[in-house]
């Protein structure tokens, strides 16, 4: 039986986001007796998401899309890439979109489409909305309450051109917004390479491979070097001699869109799933093409670790 393309978004991965976007701009020291307000100056030119054309967004996607350092999903329909980082020779990110590190956390998206004005993205009067401009922009800051950032501050920028958006958003305990400057930084770069013409896809080397490893408490992420001959979605099942396991949330998970060619892609993603012991399951990835029957482009059998 062809399973039908997973929809949907992790519960916990909605929560998380959205704890972010809410809070407190005021911080109030009752042992001082003060209330305060931090705003950020950052200097960074955000043009150069107006320099893309229909084609050369159409380019841009396709280059995230084979770049393991990017992730493209979809939340809420609208399309998005985030930002992977590297751990090793792979790259690694929550399908939350949110890297939380030493006390910091960030996320870097591009989108295809401006957020529906219900969304959290949305709806949230913190976040700096900019047309792609130039030069200094000042972001206010608000306190977020979510665990583990008690009392750190957060800030976002959200640029919005016609065909095109990106989503900076870091919380931090300390001064500056160093991580926000870094991911406008690494968006124009992506941009800059299709502007130069520097619209190579690179496959990965060796054979495909499929990794499953235990991502925290209740959590896996699977790690994979797949074979998508065409366009279109891609995600993967866990079966088992009784049926598919936990169908819904591994397959919401990993549904990604990679590269397409001979050769292998980039595929990776984490799902949170009930705490157990390690068994044995089957892998299989699916692709539903854009065009065309879905179809099984991969089998193999896998031990699913303790979670």
């Amino acid at each position: 039986m062809v399973p039908d393309l997973p929809t949907g978004r992790d519960a916990a991965d909605v929560a998380l986001v959205e704890g972010w976007l809410r809070g407190s701009a005021e911080q109030v020291d009752l042992e001082r007796g003060t209330i305060s307000t931090v705003v950020y100056g950052l200097t960074a030119d955000r043009r150069f998401l107006g320099l893309l054309d229909d084609e050369g967004r159409t380019r841009l996607w396709r280059l995230l899309e084979a770049d393991p350092g990017w992730r493209v999903a979809e939340e809420g329909g609208v399309r998005v890439a985030v930002r992977r980082v590297p751990v090793g020779e792979d790259w690694t990110v929550a399908t939350s979109g949110v890297h939380m590190m030493d006390g910091r956390g960030f996320r870097v998206a591009f989108r295809d489409r401006p957020w529906p004005a219900e969304s959290a993205w949305g709806r949230s009067q913190l976040l700096v909305r900019d047309a792609g401009g130039e030069g200094r922009i000042e972001l206010p800051s608000w306190v977020v309450h979510e665990a583990p950032w008690y009392r750190a501050r957060a800030s976002g920028l959200c640029v919005d051109v016609p065909g095109l958006g990106l989503d900076v958003l870091e919380v931090a305990p300390e001064q500056g917004r160093a991580l926000t400057a870094d991911g406008v930084r690494l968006a124009a770069k992506a941009v800059d390479a299709v502007v130069d013409g520097r619209d190579r896809l690179e496959r990965l080397s060796g054979e495909p491979a499929f990794a499953l490893l235990p991502a925290g408490t209740g959590a896996l992420e699977v790690r994979a070097r797949v074979a998508t001959p065409v366009p279109g979605w891609t995600w993967v099942r866990l079966v088992t001699p009784t049926g598919p396991w936990q169908e819904a949330a591994v397959g919401r998970g990993t549904r990604e869109r990679v590269g397409a060619g001979p050769g292998a892609w980039y595929l990776q993603g984490t799902f949170t799933v009930p705490p157990g012991p390690a068994f044995e399951a089957t892998a299989e990835v699916w692709l539903r093409p854009d065009e065309g029957e879905t179809v099984r482009v991969a089998e193999l059998p896998i031990t699913v670790p303790a979670r």
